[in-house]
């Protein structure tokens, strides 16, 4: 039930879909930190805290920042404003 989540995320207590591995669990854990600064990527190295995650032990972050890399999804969008690919929310 999406209306769970937040609640769920601010109390700790996450069901995880059998899909998602142990390295991934553990690298949202790490995002999901109460504390600002403790969260992964608030440290000293910053953004390298994120990037030396062994989830992304296979990205080339050069050709990244390149743009050598095709992204997995590319949403189709109309204009520079186009909000169409997000939840709409009350």
């Amino acid at each position: 039930n999406e209306s769970e989540i937040p609640s769920r995320v601010l109390a700790g207590r996450i069901v995880w879909p059998r899909q998602i591995d142990e390295p991934s669990k553990a690298f949202i854990k790490k995002l999901l930190i109460q504390n600002p600064d403790k969260r992964l990527g608030a440290g000293r190295n910053g953004s390298r805290e994120v990037k030396d995650q062994p989830i992304f032990v296979s990205i080339k972050w050069d050709d990244v920042y390149a743009r050598k890399v095709k992204p997995p999804i590319v949403p189709n969008i109309q204009h520079p404003g186009d909000t169409s690919c997000f939840d709409q929310y009350p």
